[in-house]
């Protein structure tokens, strides 16, 4: 009865059949291809949860933010989510220069995206 090969030991095979220098000088490339996989199964599932906010994240929602002052991104710093959320969508200070469309997309962007870009323009500025 023939065994069934698991996935792991027929990449191992390929992969010594195709690098024959991997079954050479007492490499065991079966614990090699099992350290691969799994660091790249780690890596994988590191990058789907994300948790918490990026620097990206600001960097890109930062782009609504680039008409005020650092007076405005100051005050924008101070204020607490709903506070940020409130002002808004009544378009009162600190965003109040900037147009509709994007104060309409920074509604659909997380207080705390908003709150970590007006920090970091200030920051980078």
């Amino acid at each position: 009865m023939a065994r069934i090969e698991t996935d792991t030991v027929k990449i191992t095979r390929l992969a010594v059949e195709r690098f024959p220098s991997l079954s050479i000088g007492g490499t065991d490339a079966y614990k090699l291809v099992r350290f691969i996989l799994a660091k790249r199964s780690y890596l994988e599932r590191l990058r789907s949860q994300k948790i918490g906010d990026d620097v990206r994240d600001y960097m890109n929602s930062a782009y609504f933010l680039r008409r005020l002052s650092k007076k405005a991104l100051g005050e924008i710093a101070q204020l607490k989510r709903n506070e940020i959320r409130r002002r808004l969508k009544i378009g009162a200070y600190p965003f109040s220069p900037l147009s509709k469309k994007d104060r309409e997309a920074l509604l659909h962007l997380p207080s705390s995206w908003i709150y970590g870009s007006a920090n970091w323009r200030l920051r980078s500025s």
